[in-house]
């Protein structure tokens, strides 16, 4: 078998991700990867840890943290005491999927489930679902699950980091394939797909700028402990002052697992007796947005002559609404697939982050002149 080539590639190959801040030893292990799939061939010896330690110049840590996640995902055989071998052969597709998710409510959640059930049914594959309950243990979560790491792939859709890292600990240690979809695991340490929210909230800011709006609320009626609502907050922050404009967040108080503080009733009625009241409304999701439009029904406000609404996630009811809303739709069919894909394929190391489409409807309109 031919020898290793030279460690003088990784010199070419390595480049600091700023876009993403992806840590060290994650940028190393994406390296090793371009590496293994251009320059070795199945069952060839891999460059030795040590090696690799004096040639990049990094500590052994993180060296080491990069050929473990390489191992996990099978594209290394490190072998005791004779190093470490590429693995090339085709991972075999998973024959069922677990997914995992909070017992809590939602129209997204409904959705996504509904697309796996319809590609794995498709294929001939089960579909688990396996619920994480408020104080219940990784452990306790972990003894649900019905497959073996040989036969079943995971989708961790908790919304929560603190959970999300931890399923994907335990889960990694056993040697399940697993996916996070809408929460990325800390610091890059695991496969995630998603939509890019920073993304989503740009279009949606854009759009309302666009129209004439310089003063916007973001609106959340939605558990304020998931990674994708603060996310949005965070952004919505950002961008209004990139932008100059007046905005504010308004929050009922949610989380998962109890009710709001503040009814939408009594957050929009606040709003409305504002002095110098907004002229369009962003909703975190749409199921926030949809008992904004009803109670501007309730309350004889004109949507969107005297107030424009905005939605997130394009969730199936939004188009029937009256005004049907304009908001901003999630790739759900899209994030589905890839993240079976990477479930029988393999993950290459990077998050996925997918592009939202702005789905223009009634509910927005240039504001209204002041008489």
């Amino acid at each position: 078998m031919k020898d290793s080539p030279s460690l003088e590639m990784l010199n070419r190959i390595i480049v600091a991700d700023t876009a993403r801040e992806l840590p060290l030893h994650a940028q190393v292990r994406r390296a090793l990867k371009v590496a293994i799939d251009d320059h070795f061939d199945d069952g060839q010896q891999f460059w030795t840890e040590s090696a690799l330690v004096a040639q990049l110049g990094l500590s052994q840590i993180t060296v080491r943290r990069a050929l473990q996640d390489l191992s996990r995902e099978g594209v290394l055989e490190r072998r005791r005491a004779l190093g470490s071998f590429v693995r090339k052969d085709k991972k075999k597709a998973v024959a069922s999927v677990g997914v995992f998710l909070p017992a809590y409510d939602a129209t997204f959640f409904a959705s996504m489930l509904d697309y796996w059930s319809v590609l794995l049914r498709s294929t001939q594959r089960q579909l688990h679902v396996y619920h994480t309950h408020r104080g219940e243990t990784t452990a306790e979560a972990y003894a649900h699950l019905q497959g073996t790491p040989e036969s079943e792939g995971i989708i961790l859709f908790s919304n929560s980091p603190q959970v999300t890292q931890e399923l994907f600990s335990v889960l990694n240690e056993r040697s399940f394939r697993v996916v996070s979809v809408d929460t990325a695991p800390a610091n890059g340490l695991g496969a995630f797909v998603g939509v890019d929210n920073e993304l989503g909230i740009r279009m949606s800011l854009e759009h309302l700028y666009g129209l004439g709006h310089r003063h916007i609320v973001l609106f959340v009626k939605e558990p304020e402990d998931s990674e994708s609502v603060q996310q949005r907050m965070r952004v919505f922050k950002q961008i209004t002052q990139e932008m100059g404009v007046k905005s504010s967040i308004v929050s009922c108080g949610h989380s998962f697992y109890k009710t709001g503080e503040f009814s939408v009733e009594q957050r929009m009625t606040e709003i409305w007796g504002m002095a110098d009241r907004p002229t369009a409304i962003l909703a975190v999701s749409d199921a926030s947005a949809w008992p904004i439009l009803r109670w501007c029904a309730q309350n004889g406000i004109r949507v969107p002559d005297e107030l424009s609404v905005m939605g997130f996630d394009d969730d199936r009811p939004s188009q029937y609404m009256n005004p049907a809303l304009t908001t901003t739709a999630q790739p759900l069919q899209d994030i589905a697939r890839r993240a079976l894909a990477i479930l029988d394929e393999g993950w290459n190391g990077t998050p996925e982050f997918l592009p939202p489409t702005l789905v223009l409807r009634e509910s927005t309109a240039p504001p209204r002149p002041n008489p």
